[in-house]
């Protein structure tokens, strides 16, 4: 019998022993690493938690089943925490209503104490498993304390292991000489383990639970916090592919000092102008960190929803843009319109430029009506421009310079191309918003300046244009009064462009002199500043007691800035975003086969005579930025160019017909836009037509030998980057004395 005591005491001693030695081990460890509290994050598991932790026994024990507990009991009577009823002498409370507990993170606690005075010391013992640790392990409850409560600490064991959200059980034993406390059955506490090693503690929150961005408009954006202190700095990068959209930040640095503060990540989507309907584009993420829990953690990517704010539809104006003059029927500005795919039943535009705008299809069409016309496509001519012609409405208001939307529903019964599931009064076949592809919620419009012929103030050009070029070029026009006024009138000019000079900056006219046109001087800045060819507006204030003119309003000034920087327009770019297009010519059909790159669309133009000796000679011949279509036909020496500034065609006769010249077009006085010229060889003599003031000129740049002349070919080009043409020729071929 006493050897049976003594052993049954070593037992107990052994296992106390083993059990305060992984205590200590454990504790050893904890403060070496340096692992802290999560600020705040019992209170705020707190509501969470509780219905995760309350479980019932049987979900306890099938827990307890997979990962099986090691139980620290005193003596045998310990094993009674397996029974039914847990005895209410031992009163456990947990905080909060429950335990919860990070691995490698917050920790949780609960208090034990007994119901009843015992009469004599009671021990407590509390065991687990591999998943948690506790502090104390051994509880002592006497007469004196019996009712005073004892923290017990529960700890995650930050293990290697991805478990995702798991638990694990505490056991109590109790052991007395009161026969009353002694072996008693006690409830196990059931602690939850958020793992550190599956779930991603790197916490990404949507704005309304998605991102939708949309193409020149609204922006949306997510948040971005770690969801547990780190052992060390965790680095987010965050990436996104297809040049959709843009990132406020790509990269994010957390300390355990900042980890919890939120960071928040603007998402803007690239306002193109490609035609893409509804589409979409990825952020991922990448994490770094010397910290095992951190390092490479995988995260969910975002899916980002991009709203195209193209409709099909592209318009595209002459020139820079659009400008309309009252009454001046004969001589109107026009844009063009085309869809940007292939429909697969008409579409419809309908055209209104309100109550300021004549909007005609044909030029020779009546002024009726004045505001609306209306334009159809079909799978066959989808892709040909059909132009729109703009003339102001001539009111007798004086108005000065003044704009108009003109805007464009699109109707079909495509459902790339309807917006109400109507097409001709007829409803659309298995039409709805959640199967059209691009949703018609706006319309394309475009501006129109108009100008007034009511003005009171009559600005003219030199020229019928304004362009000036930096360094170079400088040009003016004149101000004069349309009557005589009663009173001193002052016209004070300005512009809100950086890009130009304007002298002198008001002109004055009185009762004497108000037919005599006031010259205003106009001079570029010469920066250093790339910006190839670029637009600004100059505009007037008129101040005068004549009521007649007193705040008048008056026409601006519009004009072309030709920048010293940047080389000249490159060959064929027929879709003027600076690069050239692939472009094939074929002679034997008259065909210019031409892939833009802005869209990747290709197109095919008949501009020449098939099968004829016409020469390709593509060159922006009238300054709008975009090559035009040319050709120059030997046997008659006409140069036939389709200007897409106006869309119009026009033919010159410039060399002599088989007379042997060759042309050499290009921009010689640097004034933007291509000049004619030819190259005869037979005296070495180009003679070139400026385009801007018809001035001829005659050079004079080829072999000084006759005889080696027939093997000069003419290569113009801008060689020294000053945007003008300079005249080179090279020897086709070598001969004996070269």
């Amino acid at each position: 019998m006493l050897h049976g005591n003594s052993s049954q005491q070593f037992n107990l001693l052994h296992r106390r022993s083993v059990a305060m030695l992984a205590a200590g081990v454990f504790a050893f460890s904890w403060l070496a690493l340096g692992v802290q509290t999560l600020p705040g994050v019992r209170g705020a598991l707190s509501s969470t938690w509780n219905s995760a932790v309350a479980r019932p026994a049987a979900a306890r024990s099938e827990a307890g089943a997979r990962l099986p507990a090691l139980r620290l009991d005193s003596n045998a009577a310990a094993a009674a925490a397996y029974c039914g009823t847990g005895s209410s002498l031992v009163t456990l409370t947990e905080s909060n209503g429950g335990t919860a507990v990070f691995e490698g993170g917050a920790t949780d606690s609960y208090t034990v104490k007994l119901a009843s005075a015992p009469s004599s010391s009671v021990e407590v013992t509390v065991g687990t498993n591999s998943q948690l640790s506790t502090l104390p392990l051994r509880l002592f409850f006497t007469t004196a304390n019996w009712a005073t409560a004892q923290t017990v600490t529960v700890t995650g064991v930050d293990d290697v292991v991805k478990e995702g959200l798991h638990t694990a059980a505490i056991t109590h034993g109790t052991s007395s000489t009161d026969s009353t406390f002694n072996g008693l059955c006690v409830n196990d506490v059931t602690a939850s383990i958020t793992d550190n090693d599956s779930t991603a503690p790197v916490l990404v929150v949507q704005s309304a639970g998605a991102t939708v961005v949309s193409e020149g408009g609204d922006t949306d954006g997510f948040t971005l916090v770690l969801g547990q202190v780190p052992g060390g700095p965790v680095t987010v990068t965050i990436g996104h592919a297809g040049g959709q959209f843009t990132l406020s930040t790509t990269t994010m640095f957390f300390t355990s000092l900042d980890y919890y503060l939120v960071r928040s990540v603007q998402v803007t989507a690239i306002n193109d102008t490609v035609w893409e309907g509804a589409h979409s584009g990825v952020i991922t993420f990448t994490v770094e960190s010397d910290t095992l829990a951190y390092n490479g953690r995988v995260i969910p990517s975002i899916t980002v929803a991009i709203v195209d704010n193209e409709s099909g539809v592209r318009l595209e104006e002459t020139g820079t843009d659009t400008v309309a003059i009252e009454g001046a029927h004969n001589s109107p500005d026009m844009y063009s319109v085309r869809l940007e795919t292939q429909p697969t039943h008409p579409v419809t535009i309908a055209v209104n430029g309100g109550t300021q705008l004549h909007l005609r299809t044909v030029v020779a069409a009546p002024l009726i009506p004045v505001n609306v016309t209306s334009l159809t496509f079909t799978s066959s001519n989808w892709s040909v421009p059909q132009m729109v012609y703009v003339t102001g409405v001539d009111d007798a208001v004086v108005e000065g310079a003044h704009t108009q939307q003109i805007s464009h529903l699109v109707d079909s019964a495509d459902k790339f191309y309807d917006s109400d599931g109507f097409f001709g009064g007829v409803a659309i076949t298995g039409w709805s918003t959640a199967t059209v592809v691009l949703k018609q919620d706006f319309t394309p419009t475009l501006t129109a300046d108009i100008d007034d012929n009511d003005v009171r103030v009559i600005v003219a050009e030199t020229d019928g244009g304004t362009i000036v070029k930096e360094g170079v070029i400088g040009d003016s026009y004149s101000i004069r009064l349309a009557v005589p006024p009663t009173a001193f009138v002052s016209v004070g000019v300005g512009t809100t462009s950086n890009q130009i000079t304007l002298s002198p900056a008001s002109v004055g006219f009185d009762s004497t002199n108000w037919y005599i046109p006031k010259i205003i001087s106009i001079v570029a800045v010469d920066d250093s500043v790339l910006e190839s060819q670029h637009t600004a507006v100059i505009t007037h204030r008129v101040q005068s007691t004549d009521p007649v003119f007193g705040g008048t309003g008056v026409n601006n000034i519009r004009l072309v800035v030709l920048d010293n920087d940047a080389i000249n327009s490159p060959p064929s770019d027929f879709d003027g975003d600076g690069v050239s297009d692939r472009t094939v010519y074929r002679a034997v059909s008259g065909e210019w086969v031409v892939r833009r790159t802005s869209t990747g669309v290709g197109e095919v133009n008949v501009w020449g005579l098939a099968g004829s000796e016409e020469i390709p000679v593509p060159l922006d011949y009238d300054g709008d930025g975009k090559t035009d279509r040319a050709v120059f036909r030997p046997s008659t020496a006409q140069w036939f160019i389709f200007r897409s500034g106006s869309q119009l065609a026009s033919v010159t006769t410039w060399g002599i017909a088989d007379g042997g010249d060759l042309p050499a077009p290009g921009d010689f006085d640097g004034d933007g836009q291509a000049d004619i010229a030819v190259y005869r060889r037979t005296t070495g003599q180009w003679f070139i037509l400026l385009s801007r003031t018809k001035e001829v000129r005659v050079q004079l740049w080829g072999d000084s030998r006759p005889q080696y002349r027939i093997y000069e070919v003419p290569l113009p080009a801008d060689y020294d980057g000053d945007t003008i043409t300079d005249f080179v020729s090279i020897k086709v071929r070598l001969a004996t004395g070269l």
